[in-house]
């Protein structure tokens, strides 16, 4: 027959049975210590130590549950005064969900809202959806639009399956059918210049309005003389005031003559660049917060509380 012997915290050797007893007796002390809750109000604990709730019909809003559920209710003292009748923090975790909710507050003063400590996946992929405004431009290395983002390549979409959107740019960029859609900024093969609004760098242009290539004013110099290699006559045309081709005599000697450069480069004046998808939101906590659902996220974790509007 094998026995199992267990090493306690003191360092004794113990039986299996005595172990089990041990960890037994652990379990009912714990248990003891925490104090059953009914139809308490949970304004009413001003005890610090554990509390249980045991069902959901007694958790409610109107008791100052953050959730109607079942749950362990942990009061705590204030950190700068011990006093039990000063309990200052409270943190409630239901019993079926990996939510923990915290409250607190000063001196006997009010209690605060109860505002949840942790994020589920699909709260904070909502999050992050409501970080950034409907209306907002950016590019991407894929050749698809990301979740919650539109191709601005200037299509007409609908108004009202894409409101937020249509809430923050509105017909700035096509009014599309006039009536139930409206059009996306064509971002296709251009480069964003910051709208000048005022400052008079690029005056008189409109907000999300298209400009031309151009290059700017200018002129090149070159210096009259004899050329004596007959390969460069190949770099010029040189043609004199009354329209006649260079005659070949390989010298400019006339105020009429007028010189032009063969023609090189492309099809258009550009910078280094490569090319990305740009793309515009359309869900976010959009430019307009009168109206929509919304969701509380909380996070201890980075001290700051954040309410947003979820667009679908």
């Amino acid at each position: 027959m094998l026995r199992f012997h267990y090493l306690s915290e003191g360092g004794e050797t113990l039986s299996y049975q005595s172990w089990v007893a041990a960890k037994a007796a652990e379990a009912a002390a714990v248990k003891a210590d925490i104090k059953k809750l009914t139809d308490e109000d949970l304004n009413s604990i001003t005890t610090h130590g554990s509390y249980g709730q045991t069902l959901n019909v007694h958790a409610t809003a109107e008791r100052n549950y953050p959730v109607q559920k079942a749950g362990s209710l942990l009061s705590l003292p204030s950190a700068y005064n011990s006093d039990a009748e000063l309990a200052s923090h409270q943190i409630y975790i239901p019993f079926d969900t990996d939510e923990i909710w915290r409250r607190g507050k000063r001196n006997g003063g009010r209690w605060t809202e109860w505002a949840k400590i942790t994020v589920s996946p699909a709260e904070l992929t909502a999050a992050v959806e409501s970080s950034v405004p409907s209306g907002a431009v950016m590019h991407f290395a894929t050749q698809s639009a990301p979740t919650g983002w539109l191709k601005a390549d200037g299509s007409a979409v609908s108004r009202t399956q894409y409101p937020a959107l249509f809430v923050a740019i509105g017909t700035t960029f096509g009014v599309g059918d006039g009536r139930a859609t409206f059009n996306l900024p064509d971002l296709r093969g251009k480069f964003v210049r910051g709208w000048d609004g005022g400052r008079n760098i690029d005056p008189g242009r409109a907000f999300g309005s298209a400009q031309a290539d151009e290059i700017k004013t200018h002129k090149h110099r070159y210096r009259r003389g004899h050329i004596t290699n007959t390969a460069d006559w190949e770099t010029f045309e040189w043609r004199r005031g009354n329209g006649a081709v260079y005659d070949g005599d390989g010298r400019f000697d006339d105020t009429g003559d007028v010189v032009y450069t063969d023609t090189v480069g492309g099809t258009e004046t550009r910078p280094r660049n490569i090319a990305l998808l740009a793309c515009i939101k359309y869900r976010g906590c959009g430019m307009n917060t009168s109206t929509g659902p919304w969701i509380r996220i909380s996070s201890a974790t980075l001290g700051y509380q954040w309410l947003e509007q979820i667009q679908e």
